[in-house]
C-alpha cells in the first residue's frame, strides 16, 4: 500500500471511532434524561397521592361532626283546603328525611317513615268542628332528630247557613177527633220541625216536608195544646220559631175557646229567640 492509501485508511478509521464515541455520548445522555424524567414523575404522582389523602382525611371529621351536629327546627305552615289541610316547612340543611306529627284526640305520626318532601295534603278524616295541630321535624343520616318546628295550628269550622230562615206563621185549628195545623211556606226550607206541648215532644217526624199536619194522637176533648215549627234549611240549620199555635181539642167540633194564659214547660210562652225545645224540656 501506497502511503497515500496509508493515510487514508488511518484517516477513515479514525472518523468512525469518533462517530461511535459520539453516539455512545448520545446514548448515555438519554438514558440519564429518561431515568431522571421518570424519578420526577414518580415523586410527582406521590405528592399528589399524599394531598388527595390528606384532603380526604380532612373531610372526614367534618362529615362526622356534621352527622353528629343536631339538625335545625324548620318553620311549618298549615293551610285549609276543602277536605284536606297542607302542611308546609323549609328545608333543613343535612336533613336526610323529616318525621310530621299530628294530634287530634291522641299524636300520631302522619306521611310515613320516608318523607323526603317539604310538603303534605293530609286528607285523613278532616271533620267540621275540630281542631287538628301539627309538629315536623328533621333526622339526618346518621338518625339524629332534629329540633322540632313551631306548632301549625288549623281549626275546621262547622257550617254555617248564609242567612238565618225566617219564621213561619202557624195556625192551629180543631175539628172533631183531631186538630189540623197549617203555616206559612219558609224559602230554602228542606224540611220543618213541629213541636207540641204535653209536654214538649216532636210531632211528624223528620222529614215533615209539607205545611200542614193533622195532630189526633192522645188529644182529649177540653184540653188545650199547644204548638210551634220551625224550617230547617239544606245545610241542617233550623230558622226561626214561629208564634204559638192554640187549640182546645172538641169531641163535637164547637168554637175553640182562646186561653188566657199559655202555659210552657218552666215559665211563660216561648218566643222567637228563647230557648230552643228539644225531647225533654225546652
Amino acid at each position: 500500500m501506497s502511503v497515500v492509501g496509508r493515510k487514508w485508511r488511518d484517516a477513515s478509521m479514525a472518523s468512525e471511532k469518533g462517530d461511535a464515541r459520539g453516539l455512545n455520548a448520545t446514548t448515555r445522555a438519554s438514558r440519564a434524561a429518561g431515568a431522571s424524567s421518570g424519578r420526577f414523575l414518580t415523586v410527582a404522582a406521590i405528592l399528589l397521592l399524599w394531598a388527595a389523602i390528606t384532603v380526604l382525611a380532612g373531610r372526614a371529621p367534618a362529615k362526622a361532626a356534621r352527622l353528629q351536629q343536631t339538625p335545625a327546627a324548620p318553620s311549618l305552615t298549615a293551610t285549609l283546603g276543602a277536605g284536606q289541610i297542607t302542611l308546609a316547612w323549609t328545608p333543613v340543611a343535612g336533613a336526610a328525611r323529616y318525621e310530621l306529627w299530628k294530634f287530634t284526640d291522641a299524636w300520631r305520626q302522619v306521611g310515613g317513615d320516608n318523607l323526603t318532601a317539604t310538603t303534605y295534603t293530609d286528607g285523613d278524616a278532616i271533620s267540621a268542628g275540630k281542631t287538628y295541630h301539627y309538629y315536623v321535624r328533621a333526622v339526618n343520616a346518621s338518625g339524629l332528630l332534629g329540633a322540632w318546628s313551631n306548632s301549625a295550628t288549623v281549626a275546621v269550622p262547622t257550617p254555617t247557613s248564609a242567612a238565618p230562615l225566617p219564621p213561619p206563621t202557624l195556625t192551629a185549628t180543631a175539628a172533631a177527633g183531631h186538630i189540623t195545623l197549617s203555616w206559612t211556606e219558609v224559602a230554602g226550607a228542606a224540611r220543618y220541625e213541629l213541636w207540641k206541648y204535653d209536654p214538649w215532644r216532636q210531632i211528624g217526624g223528620d222529614n215533615l216536608t209539607a205545611t200542614t199536619y193533622a195532630d189526633s194522637a192522645g188529644l182529649i176533648a177540653g184540653n188545650t195544646y199547644y204548638y210551634y215549627v220551625r224550617a230547617i234549611n239544606t245545610s241542617g240549620f233550623p230558622g226561626g220559631w214561629s208564634n204559638v199555635g192554640v187549640a182546645t181539642a172538641t169531641g163535637s167540633g164547637g168554637p175553640t175557646p182562646t186561653p188566657t194564659v199559655t202555659p210552657t214547660p218552666g215559665g211563660p210562652t216561648p218566643t222567637p229567640g228563647g230557648p230552643t225545645p228539644t225531647p225533654g224540656g225546652p
